[in-house]
C-alpha cells in the first residue's frame, strides 16, 4: 500500500495538472558556516520558489521518501550525473544544487541548475551578499527569482515573465596569477586552469575559489572577486609544509645527530622539519650507535623511540695456579702463562667457575654495568686430599733431615772424643807423652 501511495505521488509530479515546472531542491552544501545556517537557506529558497506560482516544489520529506523506497544509495556528495539520476527518481523537470562559502566579510551563494531530461548544469546563479543572516535570506529569495529568469532563457520553457524581471547577461573578467616557487597548479571553482605563472580571461564575473596546489608546500585557498573592469591580480608564496620530530631514547641523555647534524640530547623535539625521510643517529658512551630512517610528515605529530643496546663490559682476572680453568656458564677463557685473563661479558650478573686439579673449585659472582671495566684476584687452595699427602711427605722429609743431622753430629763428636780419650788413657798409665 506504502508502495502505491508513492508511486501515485510520483505521477503527480511527473504529470502536473496545472502547468507547473515540478523541481527539487538537494540539501545545501557549504565551507565555513554552519549546518543550521544551511538549513535556513534552503528553507528560504525552498519557500519563495513555491511563492513564485510557478513550481511544483517537491517537498524534502517526500523526497527523501520516494529516494528509500527506490533503495536510492547516495555517499552525501552528490555531482552532475547523481542529481540527474535523483531528478528522475523523484520526477522533477529541473534539480537545484546549493553552495554557501562564508568569508571574512561576505557570503558567496552558488546555486546550479540541472536540466533532468538534458541530462547537464544548464545555468548557475552566483551571488556575493555582504551583511547578516537577514540579508542572507533576502539573497536567497533574489537567487529564487535568478533561476525563475535563468530558466527561462536557457530551458525552453515558456513562464509568464513577472514585472520588473530581466534577463541576465553572463559577465566576464580577466585574472593574472604568479606564485614562488612557480609551476604550481591552478583551480579555479574546483576546475584545473593550468600552472603558474598563468592568465586567464573569460573568468564569471563574481567571487570564485582560486587554489593553488604545489608538491612540499602548504595548499593555498582564498577568495576572489572578478570584475569586468579591471584584471585581478593575484602572487602568492608557498609555505614549506613542516613538521616536527621528538626523539626518545632508553636510556636518555643521549645526542641525536640528524642527517650527520647534531643537534641536541634526547628527549628532544626538533621543529619546523621540512617533510621527508631522515637518517637519525642516537649515540651514547656506554651503549652501541643506532641509526634508523625515519619519515617526518605534514600535520602530525611524528616521534621516534631508540632502546640502545648496552656495550659489554671487561673482567681482569688474575688466578693462582695459572694452570687454572675459567668458565661462565657453558663458554670457557684461557688463562696466560702468568695467570691473566681478560673476558669480556654482557650487563648483567654473572657466575665465574675456577677449576684445577689438586685444588677446591672456587665461584665468584659478578655484576657487569654497560662498558664496565673490573679486575678480580682468585686464589685457589689445595684439596684436603690432598693437603694430607703434603703435610705427610713434609713430615717424612723432616724426619730423614733429623736423622741426618744426628748422624753427622755423632761423627762430629767421635772425631772430638778419640783424641780425648787417647789423653786420658795415657795420664792414667803414667805414660810418658810421645812428643
Amino acid at each position: 500500500m506504502k508502495r502505491f501511495i508513492i508511486i501515485l505521488s510520483l505521477c503527480s509530479f511527473l504529470f502536473p495538472q496545472d502547468g507547473k515546472l515540478a523541481v527539487s531542491i538537494l540539501d545545501f552544501t557549504g565551507e565555513d558556516v554552519s549546518d543550521k545556517l544551511l538549513r535556513a537557506c534552503y528553507q528560504k529558497l525552498e519557500t519563495s520558489l513555491i511563492e513564485s506560482n510557478q513550481y511544483t516544489v517537491i517537498a524534502k520529506n517526500q523526497r527523501d521518501e520516494i529516494l528509500k523506497e527506490m533503495k536510492f544509495q547516495n555517499s552525501g556528495v552528490c555531482d552532475e550525473e547523481c542529481a540527474v539520476e535523483i531528478g528522475q527518481l523523484v520526477g522533477a523537470e529541473y534539480l537545484m544544487l546549493g553552495d554557501i562559502i562564508g568569508f571574512a566579510d561576505l557570503y558567496q551563494i552558488n546555486i546550479k541548475i540541472v536540466n533532468i531530461e538534458k541530462g547537464d548544469v544548464v545555468e548557475k546563479v552566483t551571488k556575493e551578499i555582504q551583511g547578516n543572516l537577514s540579508d542572507l535570506l533576502s539573497g536567497m529569495a533574489e537567487s529564487s527569482r535568478e533561476i525563475t529568469r535563468r530558466i527561462v532563457t536557457g530551458g525552453g520553457q515558456i513562464i509568464p515573465q513577472q514585472p520588473g524581471m530581466a534577463i541576465a547577461q553572463k559577465k566576464y573578467g580577466s585574472i593574472i596569477i604568479e606564485s614562488t616557487p612557480s609551476r604550481a597548479t591552478v583551480l579555479i571553482d574546483n576546475v584545473k586552469k593550468g600552472s603558474t605563472p598563468l592568465e586567464l580571461n573569460n573568468i564569471e564575473v563574481g567571487t570564485r575559489k582560486l587554489k593553488l596546489i604545489k608538491t612540499g608546500y602548504v595548499t593555498i585557498n582564498k577568495g576572489i572577486i572578478i570584475n569586468v573592469e579591471t584584471p585581478v591580480n593575484v602572487s602568492e608564496v608557498f609555505i614549506l609544509k613542516t613538521g616536527d620530530l621528538t626523539i626518545t631514547s632508553e636510556p636518555t641523555g643521549a645526542l641525536i645527530y640528524l642527517n650527520d647534524s647534531y643537534q641536541e640530547k634526547t628527549p628532544h623535539n626538533i621543529s619546523e622539519l621540512t617533510i621527508g625521510g631522515y637518517d637519525v643517529t642516537v649515540t651514547s658512551e656506554n651503549y652501541h650507535d643506532k641509526t634508523e630512517s625515519v619519515m617526518v610528515e605534514y600535520d602530525r605529530k611524528n616521534s621516534k623511540n631508540f632502546i640502545l643496546q648496552p656495550k659489554p663490559g671487561t673482567v681482569t682476572i688474575i688466578i693462582n695456579p695459572p694452570e687454572a680453568k675459567i668458565s661462565v656458564g657453558y663458554k670457557e677463557y684461557k688463562v696466560d702463562a702468568d695467570g691473566i685473563a681478560s673476558i669480556e661479558l654482557p650487563v648483567g650478573q654473572h657466575k665465574i667457575d675456577f677449576r684445577s686439579k689438586g685444588y677446591e673449585s672456587v665461584t665468584k659472582n659478578v655484576t657487569v654495568s654497560a662498558n664496565d671495566k673490573k679486575s678480580l684476584e682468585v686464589q685457589m687452595y689445595l684439596s684436603e686430599t690432598d693437603e694430607r699427602i703434603r703435610e705427610k711427605k713434609e713430615e717424612t722429609e723432616e724426619t730423614k733431615e733429623e736423622k741426618r743431622v744426628r748422624k753427622r753430629k755423632r761423627e762430629d763428636c767421635c772425631e772430638l772424643c778419640i783424641p780425648l780419650i787417647s789423653v786420658m788413657v795415657l795420664l792414667y798409665l803414667n805414660v810418658p807423652w810421645p812428643w
